[in-house]
């Protein structure tokens, strides 16, 4: 049985975006199964959908920049910035393979909060390291 080093340099998870992404995308999971669980079970109106859904688009973005910038030797910003895009990147992805439109007024919104969101993160982490 060969053992894996994550922890090599040269390994590709090794990467800060692969793992702040990945961080991103899961803390997006718990958060939509938390919210999931919140609607059900309590009295919550379905107008705020769109505003948890904001809200957690930026808290998972967040969560993932810190953990970029945590992870990166340098470049904070950017690591947190990159986070950000690629989350957008990834949502555009899966809306377009399920056939759904992002390209209109609410993508400038998206692109914003990533953006934003992303270098908060990216300073946050800096400031942790």
């Amino acid at each position: 049985m060969s053992y894996v080093n994550f922890e090599s340099k040269k390994h590709p998870l090794n990467n800060a975006l692969i793992k702040g992404l990945l961080t991103a995308l899961i803390s997006m999971l718990i958060l939509v199964f938390i919210l999931t669980i919140a609607f059900q079970f309590t009295m919550l109106s379905e107008s705020l959908l769109e505003t948890f859904g904001i809200l957690i688009l930026v808290i998972s973005i967040i969560m993932g920049a810190i953990q970029a910038a945590k992870t990166a030797e340098s470049r904070f910003l950017l690591h947190g910035f990159g986070v950000g895009m690629l989350y957008l990147f990834f949502i555009l992805g899966v809306g377009y393979f399920f056939n759904y439109n992002l390209l209109d007024i609410t993508f400038i919104k998206k692109l914003l909060y990533c953006t934003v969101s992303g270098l908060i993160g990216g300073l946050i982490g800096a400031v942790m390291k």
